[in-house]
């Protein structure tokens, strides 16, 4: 009995810590640093499928198998890009980007 509630014990806290886990994060582009003359760039990368997907602030739509890719307006100068990923009850993943546009 005792082996019994030790399992459940197990599951239940495996599950709750996959619930509570922020979601992967695998940024394509643009690499940090990156420096164009053009002032518009395309932000790319694959999350957890369950995971919503938002650049600076802004949701973006991704495909089921997690991949998104949105383009990003740019000002003169350094620009500070801001990736997040959150699951439902999960704490955020943010990533941060700068680009220069010159």
């Amino acid at each position: 009995l005792a082996l019994a509630g030790l399992c459940i014990v197990s599951y239940l806290g495996f599950g709750i810590k996959t619930l509570l886990t922020a979601p992967s994060l695998e940024l394509i582009a643009p690499t940090n640093g990156f420096v164009t003359t053009v002032p518009v760039v395309t932000v790319e990368g694959v999350t957890s499928s369950d995971a919503a997907v938002s650049i600076n602030g802004k949701t973006v739509l991704k495909q089921s198998s997690g991949h998104f890719k949105a383009r990003v307006d740019l000002a003169r100068g350094a620009n500070t890009i801001t990736i997040q990923t959150k699951k439902k009850y999960s704490r955020p993943r943010v990533e941060h980007r700068v680009v220069l546009f010159e």
